[in-house]
């Protein structure tokens, strides 16, 4: 069973949307792993797993934000929280 032109121009058109929503998603879910990571693990495994998950840099960085002033409307939209 062969593939007539158009199936086959459709399944390349499907391999390149697949290849580059990994190129978009994987640097995203890099990030997310480092953010519950706690420093010691970055220097272990920068772009593995996380051993522990540390939500406590969210609560962190949200405090910090709080207490400084505002620099910036990012900042400024925590604030009013």
């Amino acid at each position: 069973m062969s593939l007539n032109y158009r199936e086959k121009d459709a399944l390349s058109n499907h391999i390149i949307l697949i290849f580059l929503t990994l190129v978009i998603l994987i640097p995203i879910i890099i990030l997310l792993f480092n953010s519950v990571k706690p420093k010691a693990e970055f220097g272990f495994s920068p772009l593995g797993f996380p051993n522990e998950i540390r939500l406590m840099n969210y609560i962190f960085i949200q405090a910090k934000l709080v207490t400084k002033p505002a620099t910036g409307p990012i900042i400024a939209l925590f604030k009013q929280r």
